[in-house]
């Protein structure tokens, strides 16, 4: 079999890389490269015995209950569900002819289009984005002062996001951010990263930022209201004078007694009754 050259492989990959993460700046796109070329050395050869060549998997426990159908069912299609990895479960479903509700990770449009007797139960993240976008933007066009905190014409923001790869998490940041430019707001992004949808982790990440750009963020803009809420936390925890404006999406119970309190600008609620 032939081998692509070392060189030539890394440089596919730092390609590869370079399409998929230039739209979020080019440190990310440095950061890649770098994890790129440490994978290409930093590596350790272990010798693997020859008897592992005729090992056997141990039995995999069944930890469903239930009819064989059913039980069948869960285990080889509701299981593994992965919005990148549909497609073979959709090929096992048509096979056996069995339908199949993903939810809320819905899979890429062209394997939804795959057969009409697949189904995705969800909420709609471009209009839960737009309608973040346009607090912000309803908000500047009444008072302009009220998000560009420091008056010089551009609305500095951080941008707390849910997974990398994550549908909803992509499609939340593309439209939100694109409401607000086409809504007027002049905005401009200071820095973002993932928090994985955690409140913790977007406390440390927003912490981190306030001390590496002190006075210059003045918008916080959030996929969901856990995230959002971390970025709160740590606001009291810097003692921040500044009404930093912070909107997230879901609309959950904190989230909403957090906007009540006034440490979330605002959210977006989710009908719980439609999504059921």
């Amino acid at each position: 079999a032939k081998v692509m050259p070392e060189a030539e492989a890394i440089q596919y990959m730092k390609d590869a890389a370079t399409h998929s993460y230039l739209k979020k700046g080019q440190d990310i796109v440095d950061m890649n490269h770098k994890a790129i070329d440490a994978g290409a050395s930093a590596f350790t050869k272990f010798e693997v015995p020859a008897s592992w060549k005729d090992a056997q998997d141990a039995p995999k426990e069944n930890k469903h209950t239930g009819p064989v159908k059913l039980v069948d069912l869960v285990n080889n299609v509701l299981d593994p569900v992965d919005r990148m990895d549909a497609s073979a479960i959709i090929d096992m479903a048509m096979t056996a002819g069995v339908p199949v509700v993903f939810f809320n990770r819905q899979p890429v449009e062209e394997d939804m289009n795959r057969w009409d007797q697949l189904y995705y139960i969800g909420v709609d993240a471009k209009e839960t984005a737009i309608l973040q976008g346009k607090m912000v933007v309803d908000l500047y066009k009444e008072q302009p002062e009220a998000v560009d905190l420091n008056g010089d014409g551009v609305v500095g923001y951080v941008l707390l996001e849910g997974e990398t790869s994550h549908q909803d998490s992509l499609i939340r940041t593309e439209w939100s951010i694109r409401t607000l430019k086409n809504g007027g707001v002049p905005i401009e992004k200071i820095t973002g990263g993932i928090a994985n949808w955690d409140r913790s982790q977007a406390s440390a990440l927003m912490g981190q930022w306030l001390e590496e750009f002190p006075g210059q963020i003045e918008l916080v803009i959030c996929n969901n209201d856990e995230m959002a809420l971390g970025a709160a936390d740590a606001l009291e925890r810097a003692e921040e004078g500044r009404p930093i404006r912070i909107v997230g999406i879901d609309g959950t119970p904190q989230g909403l007694e957090g906007v009540k309190k006034g440490k979330l600008f605002g959210t977006v609620r989710c009908d719980i009754r439609e999504y059921a």
